[in-house]
């Protein structure tokens, strides 16, 4: 019995240097997982942290989506392995400084309540750094949970200055 493949919304953070090269890599990777569909990867966007400790660096973060048949868990493993594999240890803190950091956002229309892997992101449709970037390659995309598209939802954000670093 094979698997069914789902879309799955990953989003992508870096705010120790080199982090642009870092994101190229988490590009890389995160395309290396795609299963035939379409590989989407949004422009990378340069953001002031959000909730973080006075002095944090800003940030570039990105979006992308795959087409996956592995499940959640198995997907985040992944995901996890990565980011250790690229410096960010495996015991880190919240809002922290990061080498690297990739989020699931979401996973088809699969909900989960899991302590370990909530489905979809619960603060995805509360970050601009998360919904500008996810706008630009899903507009018409209805996260599981909401009634209106991620570009209507991106459009009520304060805007925090996002600024568009490099174009995919």
């Amino acid at each position: 019995m094979s698997a069914s493949v789902l879309r799955a919304g990953i989003a992508m953070g870096s705010n120790i240097e080199p982090c642009l090269g870092r994101l190229q890599a988490a590009g890389d990777f995160l395309r290396s997982l795609n299963e035939g569909g379409s590989f989407l990867i949004s422009s990378i966007y340069k953001t002031e942290p959000v909730d973080c400790v006075p002095g944090t660096p800003a940030f570039l973060n990105a979006v992308a989506e795959i087409s996956t048949s592995l499940s959640p868990r198995e997907l985040l493993g992944r995901l996890q392995t990565f980011e250790i594999s690229q410096g960010r240890p495996g015991d880190h803190g919240k809002n922290t400084p990061r080498t690297i950091d990739l989020d699931i956002l979401y996973v088809g229309d699969l909900e989960s309540s899991d302590p370990d892997i909530i489905l979809p992101h619960p603060r995805a449709v509360e970050r601009e750094f998360v919904m500008v970037p996810l706008a630009e390659i899903c507009p018409s995309l209805k996260i599981p949970g909401q009634s209106e598209t991620v570009k209507t939802l991106s459009s009520r954000l304060k805007s925090h200055g996002l600024q568009v670093i490099v174009a995919p």
